[in-house]
């Protein structure tokens, strides 16, 4: 079994490991016993924040093959394709005209912004950018644990990330996880695997026979 720090809680890694089941989060190599490292407890920067929120909706291909252009100047050529994704899908703005902040250290509130933003929220018209959990808390993405002096890792980008598959996109029924099922992005199989069933809209839990013969047949033997 795994120990854990303190920092690195079980429920990140419960969050972290299904997550990486849905192939939406991926972790910094694999141990000795081939299991991925996750690497829980790092800060992370903002551009490696915008590279976890893309993978997380399952648009990391078409961030990659994309031709993005943004006014940014300091942000690296790696993350180039994620920032410019988000940036043109109005997932994330610059820290000024010119500016990314790509290195600097991402917070609690810039985060949840992202996640919000993502389900259809406006920080104009829904919540304040500097104080984003007080929306997230009332949609149970978060839980009161965050404020303007909270340490932020990259644990609490997995366990928010997490909760957000459970939320429902802005006027919708519809959660995130369903909307990533329908678009492609994840697959029935893993959804089953990781555990997330009832992080999809109730319709949707109804398994036709193929479905249940493709998740099942695997572990039938004569």
């Amino acid at each position: 079994f795994n120990i854990t720090t303190n920092a690195e809680s079980n429920m990140e890694r419960t969050a972290a490991d299904a997550l990486y089941t849905l192939d939406l989060f991926k972790g910094t190599g694999i141990d000795s016993n081939g299991l991925p490292i996750y690497d829980l407890d790092k800060i992370p920067t903002r551009q490696e924040a915008i590279t976890m929120l893309v993978r997380l909706l399952g648009k990391e291909n078409e961030a990659k093959e994309g031709t993005w252009s943004t006014p940014f100047t300091d942000v690296d050529n790696w993350a180039k394709p994620y920032v410019g994704y988000a940036y043109n899908h109005k997932l994330t703005s610059g820290t000024s005209k010119n500016t990314f902040g790509g290195r600097e250290t991402i917070s609690a509130s810039q985060y949840i912004t992202f996640i919000l933003r993502t389900l259809g929220y406006s920080s104009e018209k829904d919540f304040a950018w500097d104080s984003a959990w007080t929306l997230s808390d009332t949609l149970g993405i978060t839980n009161r644990e965050y404020s303007a002096t909270s340490n932020f890792t990259r644990g609490d980008i997995v366990k928010i990330s997490y909760n957000t598959l459970f939320a429902s996109l802005k006027d919708t029924s519809s959660t995130l996880l369903s909307t990533l099922l329908s678009n492609g992005a994840v697959s029935l199989e893993n959804i089953i695997t990781a555990g997330l069933e009832n992080a999809l809209n109730h319709q949707e839990k109804i398994l036709s026979a193929a479905d249940i013969s493709k998740v099942c047949s695997p572990a039938v033997f004569y």
